[in-house]
This record gives C-alpha cells, sequence and structure tokens, in this order.
C-alpha cells in the first residue's frame, strides 16, 4: 500500500513502535516470526531495518509518518503470518484509547452531549459516554427486496453507525467446559453466535482510514428487531429513527457500553457484515465522519428471525473472509441450518418449535442425528466433571488467540471420527441415544484407570494438563482413543449382544487388560515417530492395539517399548515390520514368456509391502525398475508379484527385494538373486 502512512495515537505509542520493530529485526532468529523461504535476503533486510529505525528515532514523533508504514510493510514481508504483523500489531491487547478529533472534542457521532469515546482494544469495542441522552440518529434508506425479503439501503457517518451498533459475538474468553455446559443445559444466549472482532485489523482499517486519499464504497449490512426504530416517509425513502434509550446510567452519565467484568453492549443494531470496517472507520477521526453505504434489515426479533439472519451471515462469510470450521459447525448446530459441512436438522412441532428428546436436547431428524449426536457427545466429554478429557476439546477459535497445549480434540475431528458410528456403526440404532454419551464416558473412565494405576504410583493421565501429557492425549495420535472405543466396544457386543448398556467401565477395562502396560507416558513413545498427526501413524497405533487386543495376551512395559522386537502381537509398539524372505514359487528361474513368480508374508504390524527390484547387464551396475501393478496382487496375508521378461527388458541379472512398512518407517528383506541362463 504505497503513500500510506502510519498513524500513533500518541508518543508513548510511536516510542513503543520503535522499541517493538527494533526487536523482532534484531532476534529474528529466536523469535521464530520469519518465513522460512525468505531467510536467504532476511539478515541484509533487516539490518536497513535497523539503520530505518534510527533515523525515524532521531528524527523524532510524527503523526502519520509514511516511513514508519514502510518499515512495518517490510516486516510483515518477511513474515510467516502477515496478520500477526497489520499496523498495530505492537500495541497491548488491553489497552484503551481515548479518540479525539485535533480540536479536542471526541470522536464519534459528533453529538454535542458526547463528552468521551473509548476504544477497548482488546475486545475492538468502542465506548461512548454521553453527559445527557442525545437525540435520536436518523437514517435515510431506500427500501429494496431480494428474493422476498426487505432491506433498507442508504448512506450514514461511520460515527453515527458506530453509536448504534453492536456484534452479537460468542465470549472468545468461555472455557471449553462452560462452553459445552451452556448448550447441553440450554442457557446459551441465542443472541451471542458471531466471532469476536479482531483488534489488529481494527487497528489497520482506523489507520487506513486515516489516510487523506482512501475511501469505503461497499455496504456493511445490519439487523435490527423493529422494537428499536421507529419508521415514517413513503414510497421511495424511509426515515429510520434509532433513539438512545438503551443508554444506561452510570455516575451521573449514560454509556452503551461496560467492559469485563461485564462485558456487556447496550446497542440495538447488530452488524452482521463489516464489523472491522465499522470500528475502524469509526474510531478514526478522518474515518468517522465519512459517510459509508450500509444495508439494514428489520425483523421481528424471533428467534426464526435470528436463525435467518444467522443463516445469512454463514452464506456472506463463505465468500468474504471465510468462518473457521468451528464457528460455522456451532451455526449449524445451534440453528439447525445444513451448508454443506454436515447436516443438523432437529423434529419440529406443528408451530414450529423443537421438539425435545434425549437429555432434553432438540430431537434430531434422521438428517440431522449423525451431526447433531456427534457433536453433542463432544460437548458433554468436555463438560462432564468425571471425563478425562474435561474442559479439553475446542469448540471456538478465536482470532488472535492461542489454543491451549491441554487440548486434545476439536469438535470437527469429533464430528470426522465418530460420525460413522451414528451412520452405520456402533451407535446406528436410535435407541442407543439413551447410553451413548455415558458408554463412551465409561470407556474413557477405564482407559484413564489403567494409566493411573500402576505399581510404581505414577500418574500418566493428568486431566487437563498442558505440558508433558501423555502420548494418547496429544492432539495428534488422540483419534486413536477413539477407534480404540469403537473396536472395545463392538467385540464386546458382538460377544455378548444381551450385555447390559452403557456397557461398563470393568468391562471396558477388561476387554483393554492386553495393552494393560501400554506406558503413554514413555518419553522413548512420545518422542517417536509416531507422534504428531499422519495417516501413517494413525494406522500404525490402530493396527498395533487391535492386533495386540485380538491376540488377548498380555506383555510388560518393557517388552511393549522394545524396538527390537519386531512383528510380535502386542509387542514393539515403536519397532519397524519384520523383514520376511521371499520365496520363490514358479517353476521358471527367470522371467522370459513366462513370469517368475514369488511371494512374501505380509508380518503383524505391517502397513504395506512393496516390490523393490533392480536389474544389471553385468551383475556390477544396477538400476531400480518399476514393474506394473498388474503384476502385483494381495493374495491373503501375501503380497505376491510375477515378473516377465518384458519388464526387465533384456537384462541379464535381477535382484528382488521386499519392503515393509509401517509409520516407524521400512525395513527390507533379504535379496533374491537370479540371472539368465545364458549367463555362464
Amino acid at each position: 500500500m504505497s503513500g500510506i502512512g502510519g498513524t500513533f495515537d500518541d508518543h508513548k505509542d510511536f516510542y513503543k513502535f520503535l522499541e517493538h520493530c527494533s526487536e523482532k529485526a534484531t532476534n529474528y532468529e529466536g523469535d521464530n516470526w520469519t518465513d522460512p523461504d525468505r531467510w536467504d535476503t532476511l539478515p541484509e533486510t533487516m539490518d536497513k531495518v535497523l539503520e530505518k529505525l534510527e533515523e525515524i528515532n532521531r528524527r523524532g514523533y510524527i503523526s502519520p509518518c509514511s516511513v514508519s508504514y514502510a518499515v512495518n510493510d517490510q516486516i510483515q514481508q518477511y513474515a510467516d503470518n502477515k496478520e500477526d504483523f497489520d499496523w498495530g500489531w505492537w500495541r497491548d491487547e488491553d489497552r484503551t484509547i481515548e479518540l479525539k478529533h485535533d480540536d479536542g472534542t471526541p470522536v464519534g457521532n459528533d453529538s454535542p452531549e458526547l463528552v468521551m469515546t473509548v476504544l477497548h482494544r482488546g475486545a475492538g469495542i468502542i465506548k461512548h459516554t454521553y453527559r445527557n441522552i442525545p437525540e435520536p440518529r436518523e437514517l435515510t434508506a431506500v427500501p429494496f427486496q431480494q428474493s422476498g425479503v426487505e432491506a433498507f439501503m442508504g448512506v450514514a457517518t461511520a460515527g453515527d453507525l458506530d453509536s448504534v451498533c453492536s456484534v452479537p459475538w460468542m465470549d472468545p474468553a468461555a472455557k471449553s467446559k462452560d462452553f459445552a455446559n451452556s448448550i447441553l443445559n440450554g442457557i446459551v444466549d441465542e443472541n451471542q453466535w458471531q466471532r469476536m472482532v479482531n483488534h489488529n485489523r481494527v487497528d489497520s482499517i482506523r489507520n487506513f482510514a486515516e489516510q487523506e486519499d482512501k475511501n469505503l464504497f461497499n455496504p456493511v449490512l445490519l439487523y435490527v428487531e423493529e422494537k428499536h426504530v421507529n419508521m415514517s416517509g413513503s414510497g421511495k425513502e424511509k426515515k429510520i429513527s434509532i433513539p438512545f434509550n438503551f443508554l444506561k446510567e452510570h455516575l451521573g452519565s449514560y454509556t452503551d457500553y461496560f467492559p469485563k467484568p461485564e462485558e456487556i453492549d447496550h446497542r440495538p443494531v447488530w452488524i452482521i457484515d463489516g464489523q472491522h470496517r465499522i470500528r475502524g472507520f469509526g474510531s478514526s477521526k478522518r474515518g468517522s465522519r465519512m459517510v459509508i453505504p450500509f444495508v439494514l434489515l428489520i425483523g421481528d426479533g424471533s428467534l426464526a428471525k435470528v436463525a435467518e439472519i444467522a443463516l445469512l451471515f454463514t452464506q456472506i462469510n463463505t465468500t468474504s473472509k471465510p468462518l473457521d470450521d468451528l464457528h460455522k459447525i456451532y451455526l449449524n448446530y445451534q440453528f439447525c441450518i445444513d451448508d454443506g459441512i454436515a447436516t443438523f436438522g432437529v423434529e419440529l412441532d406443528s408451530s414450529g418449535d423443537k421438539i425435545l428428546g434425549t437429555y432434553g436436547l432438540p430431537k434430531p431428524n434422521a438428517d440431522g442425528r449423525v451431526s447433531r449426536r456427534s457433536y453433542e457427545l463432544a460437548l458433554y466429554l468436555a463438560a462432564h466433571s468425571e471425563s478425562p478429557i474435561l474442559d479439553c476439546v475446542i469448540f471456538q477459535k478465536p482470532a488472535g488467540r492461542n489454543i491451549s497445549n491441554k487440548m486434545v480434540a476439536d469438535a470437527k475431528g469429533f464430528l470426522q471420527n465418530t460420525g460413522n458410528w451414528f451412520r452405520s456403526g456402533i451407535y446406528q440404532e436410535e435407541e442407543t441415544d439413551e447410553f451413548a454419551n455415558d458408554e463412551v464416558l465409561n470407556f474413557f473412565k477405564a482407559l484413564h484407570t489403567h494409566c493411573n494405576t500402576w505399581p510404581d504410583g505414577k500418574i500418566r493421565w493428568h486431566v487437563g494438563r498442558a505440558n508433558d501429557k501423555n502420548f494418547l492425549q496429544q492432539r495428534g495420535p488422540f483419534p486413536v482413543t477413539l477407534e480404540l472405543h469403537r473396536l472395545c466396544t463392538e467385540r464386546i457386543s458382538d460377544r455378548d449382544p444381551s450385555v447390559k448398556r452403557p456397557i461398563s467401565v470393568d468391562l471396558y477395562m477388561q476387554e483393554m487388560a492386553p495393552i494393560r502396560w501400554v506406558d503413554w507416558d514413555s518419553r522413548v513413545l512420545k518422542r517417536s515417530n509416531l507422534g504428531g498427526r499422519t495417516n501413517t501413524n494413525i494406522r500404525h497405533l490402530n493396527l498395533w492395539l487391535r492386533t495386540a487386543i485380538e491376540n488377548g495376551l498380555q506383555h510388560s512395559a518393557e517388552e511393549i517399548l522394545d524396538p527390537d522386537i519386531e512383528s510380535v502381537p502386542g509387542k514393539g509398539i515403536i519397532s519397524l515390520p519384520k523383514a520376511m524372505t521371499p520365496i520363490q514359487t514358479s517353476v521358471t528361474d527367470f522371467p522370459s514368456i513366462k513370469s517368475l513368480n514369488l511371494e512374501v508374508e505380509k508380518p503383524s504390524h505391517c502397513l504395506g509391502v512393496q516390490w523393490v527390484c533392480q536389474t544389471s547387464d553385468d551383475g556390477r551396475k544396477w538400476k531400480e525398475i518399476k514393474i506394473p501393478g498388474a503384476a502385483v496382487d494381495d493374495v491373503g496375508n501375501k503380497k505376491t508379484i510375477a515378473i516377465t521378461g518384458s519388464h526387465i527388458e533384456g537384462a541379464m541379472y535381477l535382484k528382488v527385494q521386499a519392503k515393509f512398512s509401517n509409520g516407524i518407517g521400512p525395513s527390507l528383506s533379504e535379496s533374491l538373486e537370479f540371472s539368465h541362463p545364458d549367463v555362464s
């Protein structure tokens, strides 16, 4: 953005900018903020940045300052995550900034009653304080319709819009267990569903709005309940008056917003799309007095209307700045929306109200059952006081905040890993809704007990631990626990179809007896290739656990972690697969018109077998050749290959090996060597 000046709030803000930029430019190796693909020119550029910062410091405070903006832009270009360096990134999150024009009057709607305007940066909200209740804001708008929905279009200053607008955002600081409890107990505020404002974006837009040649032409989308407005006029033009009776008296004055601990914004007009633009321009001296276009929807405030607005929000944010999947899943669940990620439909009575079912929650219809039950399972495990994953499931991911290391999974992962249970698996029958959540909780209690009842007295599963937690509590391997639950539940119920449900903790412990002494807190295991989340490591763990449980024998912790015990069920969880020796099964000793046929047994704990073939003309120089897939087959537990003369292209010598792989790595068999009959 050439020519843009960086606007500072005051001298302190200016010097804090210099300090933070200098720190980043000096400590780029240790701070881990840079893009690795640009390291080749990074040292030279950061040296130039430091020189520029020295020049700016000698010159002193100026605002706006295009040189400062250019320096910040250089740093941003080298950042791995460029949004982390939007203008204003150095400012304290909880800082409050009093907003004034150059003549000392408050930034805002220019009402004579306005005495103070303060930007609460952490919340991205502008608080206005008035000596008396001001005159209503009157918006002039033109009505229009789209697909039968009436709306009003007009223009107003950003200061006017900001003074009457709020955002129905969810509490970004809500704990996982509190979020889950509020939904399960039906106490969630259905008027709180938007994502929280990103204060860095507000700062960036506020700076943009201060530039003399910058404008804002794309409209913001608003919604208000009809009880909060008065409408007059006829024909093509309407007058929409918004009184300030929403202001609350406080210490002899009137205000629209109360920060923490109340965190209440009383402004009646909801910002559906454009919260950063309204807050950014509304907090700018220049921008607050600029007119910007708006589209206003007016409704009756019913839950059905709120759901309609939430759906509109999801549709808008599919094409603008996309919603993160967790937020979208929550909206889909809360407002029974089907938008392609999953279907969350519920049954309605003749009045259109939700019919309540199990646990007092809305009863899903046939299409919505899979997604709703999977999501509710995640809520239940995150909220239950006895759950080993209490408060450890991610349901929302606010912008600008890091996810706690204690988390084991997110709601999207739960839907992906448990959805099939309710679709065609262990909980496909509707009657299982009565006990499924308790049954999964019992499984986790059993796993937790196994981890924490060792002879050495060591606790291996600390609920809610963020650092140095056990292997299965890490987000990468955690899906393995869900697959283990499915396996154990299926085996128990298949063995005894009349077993009492929910399956008890004791029965799960008995079923998992063969893996009783897996030390999930072992550093050897946590540092192995099985950490993280890849298709290979998850498949390896699932295979090893299934093989151990099906084998039914219990082994010692030492045998389980022995990397040299290969392909023995229940042992060697971090070992390579055993390299089995291929055998020749054909009469033909060398590929010709007739094929040379080989086979090899697939050992336990092996995810795949490949054939490695090399040819040579002189027996000294070898090259690897690719055998067509049609020549390779799986027959039972064996891998076969049929090599013909066309595959080796006239070579006189052939070497063949079998390559076995799992999550730890590959192992190679001994080479079988073959030579053409004409070789003396």
